[in-house]
């Protein structure tokens, strides 16, 4: 599980902090920065499996877009402290954004189990070692030109033994999922091949539900008809070209006694998010993060109990972690308080955060209110010199 984040000189982030839990709600207005979190959490998850080259390509963003615009520093700086197994991992990443070439270069990397100190791999100018624990020695490598991390050189299978915090650390951000940039327009689409994720627009949608076992499928259509009750099943269908998976539900008209079958293009965009979600949760992964943006669009403000347990429960006893951002004070109403993270930008334009609950004058009043209700009762400014300890309770 990620225990914290650091991020300096990437958009508007400079020397920020954030502290995450297994569930992290982040709140706040628009524009404060909560999107951006999630999108530097995906940049580190892809960090391990591609050229930053291709991941900037895929969100048609351009290296010199990326650094901060109010101070002049060259380089930026990522940093996640890591719980994997007990001790605590922590990885430091640097990247040059070269304007002129339109490219991003890796400045340096390291790897250092807290616990014992133990530098487990080190990358910059100089070289590259890392620490082989199956040989008990040190390898070390020349200096290599690289736009991604050296982590996407180690072969998990064949080199758990030889690296094993290395290994745990790319399978967490393997198993990785953002949503922020879910669209409904491409869980319409139909999708083909195997898949353990849905894509990060939905686009993969129907071929993680077709292939499913049928329990899990089950467990969906019993979600999302807790959801929706008029839904009573859900299920794939090849469409159009061999191979090719559609995904459509069954609405139930109990007083006519029938079932209609809806296709894509029918479904409503609330019960697309809905039947997205439902079938995140159906996902045999055990780790990595799953990033979800503004979680309430589409979604019915009656049901925010429902989903939020379910969410919930996916984090129980388990090492998935969630991330997700809101504008909704109803669903915020049904999430646990010490999981709300509040996100701010000062007069600067630079990005704050802090537990709205850690607040002693903020939590009082859940004697009497519940979360949702004490930030839509409160104004913004309000709430930032309450953080800061200028105004007290009353």
């Amino acid at each position: 599980m990620i225990r914290s984040l650091y991020i300096d000189n990437f958009k508007a982030f400079n020397d920020f902090t954030l502290e995450l839990k297994p569930l992290t709600v982040l709140i706040g207005t628009n524009g404060s920065g909560k999107t951006t979190i999630l999108q530097a959490l995906d940049l580190m998850a892809n960090f391990t499996k591609m050229d930053m080259d291709a991941y900037l390509e895929k969100r048609n963003w351009k290296p010199s877009e990326l650094k901060s615009k109010t101070n002049k520093k060259l380089h930026m700086t990522f940093k996640i402290l890591f719980n994997l197994d007990a001790d605590d991992i922590e990885w430091t990443f640097v990247l040059n954004p070269v304007k002129a070439k339109e490219k991003i270069y890796v400045i340096s990397e390291e790897i250092i189990n807290k616990t014992n100190q133990m530098v487990l791999l080190s990358v910059d100018s100089q070289g590259i070692s890392r620490f082989n624990f199956q040989q008990n020695l040190v390898e070390k490598f020349p200096p290599l030109n690289m736009t991604s991390s050296f982590l996407k050189n180690i072969d998990v299978q064949r080199d758990k033994a030889k690296f094993p915090e290395l290994v745990a650390l790319i399978e967490f951000m393997a198993a990785s999922d953002s949503f922020e940039l879910l669209s409904t327009e491409k869980m319409r689409r139909s999708s083909r091949g195997e898949t353990d994720t849905i894509g990060m627009g939905g686009e993969k949608l129907a071929a993680f539900i077709h292939g499913l076992q049928p329990e899990q499928r089950r467990n969906i259509s019993q979600r999302l008809q807790n959801y929706v009750p008029f839904i009573n099943d859900v299920d794939t269908e090849v469409k159009g070209r061999p191979g090719w998976i559609e995904v459509k539900v069954a609405e139930n008209f109990p007083a006519e006694d029938k079932s209609v079958t809806i296709g894509p293009a029918h479904i409503s965009d609330g019960t697309l998010r809905m039947l997205a979600i439902s079938a995140l949760q159906e996902t045999d992964k055990t780790s990595g993060m799953v990033l979800l943006d503004e979680i309430e669009n589409g979604i019915n403000p009656h049901i925010a109990d429902k989903m939020v347990n379910d969410l919930i429960e996916r984090t129980t006893g388990k090492q998935r972690q969630i991330i997700v951002t809101t504008h909704s004070s109803v669903m915020l109403d049904y999430f646990p308080a010490d999981s709300i993270v509040f996100v701010w930008r000062n007069g600067d334009g630079v990005v704050h955060n802090q537990a709205l609950f850690e607040n002693p004058d903020l939590h009082s009043q859940l004697e009497y209110m519940y979360p949702g209700e004490v930030w839509l009762n409160m104004d913004e400014r309000d709430i930032v010199a309450k953080l800061l300890g200028e105004i007290k309770n009353g």
